[in-house]
C-alpha cells in the first residue's frame, strides 16, 4: 500500500472548484491504489480562513490549502524557499503518522523545487510532472531557464504530458 504526497498550486480551490481538473483526476486515479495526500498552497491574495484544515475534494479526503506567502513580482529566486516554508506545517500535519513513499509535484518552479526539497528531507523520491508552459515557454527565457534546469536536476523522476515536452527537457540537459 503506497502513500503519496502531491504538492501543487494547480489544483481545485475552495474559491475556484473548476481549477486544474487534470490534477484532481490524476490524484483520484492514484487514490485507487496508493493513499494520496494533497497540499495545494493558496497565494496570500486568495487565501481565506475557510481554506484552513483538511478538506474533501472529489473522492480525496486529505486536501490541505496552506497560505503561500511570497513577494509578488519580485525576488522570484526566493519563491521556492517561500513555498517550502509556507507549506511545511501543512505537510507535517498531513503526514503525522506515516512518511510518504514519494512526493509528486506538478509545475516545475516553485512547486517542484519546494516539493523536491521536502522529499529529500524525508528521504523520499521526488517526482515532477511537467505540464507545459513551465518548460515550453518559461525555460526559453534566460532568467527562468537556470531556475528550471536546476529544479529538474533535483527530481528523481520527471514525467511529461507530451513527447514534445520530453524533447524540450532533453534539450535543456
Amino acid at each position: 500500500h503506497m502513500r503519496l504526497l502531491f504538492v501543487s498550486s494547480a489544483f481545485p480551490r475552495p474559491d475556484e472548484p473548476a481549477r486544474a481538473p487534470y490534477n484532481l483526476r490524476l490524484c483520484e486515479a492514484l487514490a485507487d491504489g496508493p493513499e494520496v495526500i494533497v497540499v495545494s498552497p493558496l497565494p496570500w491574495t486568495r487565501w481565506t480562513r475557510a481554506a484552513r484544515g483538511q478538506h474533501q475534494v472529489g473522492r480525496l479526503y486529505n486536501v490541505r490549502y496552506p497560505l503561500f506567502l511570497y513577494p509578488p513580482g519580485v525576488l522570484r529566486d526566493t519563491h521556492a524557499w517561500c513555498l517550502r516554508s509556507s507549506i511545511r506545517r501543512a505537510v507535517r500535519t498531513a503526514i503525522r503518522d506515516t512518511l510518504p513513499d514519494a512526493v509528486v509535484s506538478y509545475w516545475t518552479y516553485p512547486d517542484g523545487a519546494a516539493a523536491a526539497a521536502i522529499a529529500h528531507e524525508m528521504r523520499a523520491p521526488a517526482v515532477m510532472i511537467v505540464g507545459g508552459s513551465d518548460v515550453a515557454v518559461l525555460a526559453q527565457q534566460p532568467r527562468h531557464r537556470v531556475r528550471i534546469v536546476r529544479t529538474l536536476g533535483r527530481a528523481d523522476a520527471v514525467v511529461t504530458t507530451s513527447r514534445s515536452l520530453r524533447d524540450a527537457i532533453e534539450e535543456l540537459g
